[in-house]
C-alpha cells in the first residue's frame, strides 16, 4: 500500500479470489476440530513392514489459521458492505466508460453519497453525448466523484485495513512456524 491506506488500495484485497475463500475456512475448520475430537488422537498402522503412526489431534497452527479465516471474513464483509461503489468497481474512467453508464448513473451515486457540489445540476441539464466538452465534464466528474467516495467511511476503511492485517500476521505466523518446523526437522 502506498503511504496511508486507502479504499482503492483495500481494492486488491478485497477483491483477491484467494481471499474471499476465508468464509469457506471459517465454517470447515470448525467441523474438522469436530470430526477430529470423536477420533482417538493417534491412530498406528503398519503398512508393508512400517509402522505409521497417525495424529489426529487439532494442532496449534490450525487454532491460528482458524482465526486469520476469521479476521480475513470480517474484512471482506467490510469491505463488500461499506468500499462505496465507485471505487469498487472503478479503477479509473476507462472503467467506467466501458460499462457504458452515464452521467445519470453519477448523479444517483452523487446522490446517495450525499455529495453537494453544484455539478451535479449542471450534469444533469448540460450532458449531451454528441458533444465532445460534455465528455470533458463527465471525466472531470466521475474523478471528483470518484475522490470524494475514496475519503468516506475512513472508520471502516481502517478496520477493514486492521482486520486484513491481522489475517495476514496470523496466516504469516503460521508459514513462518512452519518453516522453522521443516528446517529444524531437516537440520537433526
Amino acid at each position: 500500500m502506498k503511504n496511508r491506506p486507502s479504499w482503492s488500495n483495500l481494492n486488491k484485497w478485497g477483491k483477491n479470489r484467494v481471499l474471499k475463500t476465508s468464509y469457506f475456512w471459517f465454517f470447515l475448520v470448525p467441523i474438522a476440530a469436530k470430526a477430529l475430537s470423536k477420533i482417538e488422537n493417534t491412530l498406528d498402522f503398519y503398512i508393508y513392514g512400517q509402522y505409521l503412526e497417525i495424529f489426529f489431534e487439532l494442532p496449534f497452527s490450525w487454532i491460528v489459521f482458524y482465526f486469520s479465516a476469521v479476521a480475513f471474513s470480517i474484512a471482506s464483509l467490510i469491505y463488500q458492505k461499506y468500499c462505496p461503489l465507485m471505487v469498487r468497481e472503478y479503477n479509473d474512467y476507462d472503467d467506467y466508460k466501458r460499462t457504458g453508464r452515464d452521467s445519470a448513473y453519477l448523479i444517483s451515486q452523487a446522490n446517495q453519497m450525499r455529495y453537494g457540489p453544484g455539478w451535479i445540476d449542471d450534469l444533469r441539464l448540460e450532458y449531451n453525448p454528441a458533444d465532445p466538452d460534455t465528455h470533458h465534464y463527465l471525466r472531470t466528474a466521475f474523478w471528483d466523484l470518484r475522490d470524494y467516495a475514496e475519503n468516506t467511511r475512513r472508520l471502516w476503511m481502517w478496520s477493514c485495513c486492521v482486520f486484513f492485517l491481522v489475517g495476514f500476521g496470523l496466516f504469516g505466523y503460521i508459514l513462518i512456524r512452519n518453516l522453522v518446523f521443516v528446517c529444524g526437522f531437516i537440520l537433526n
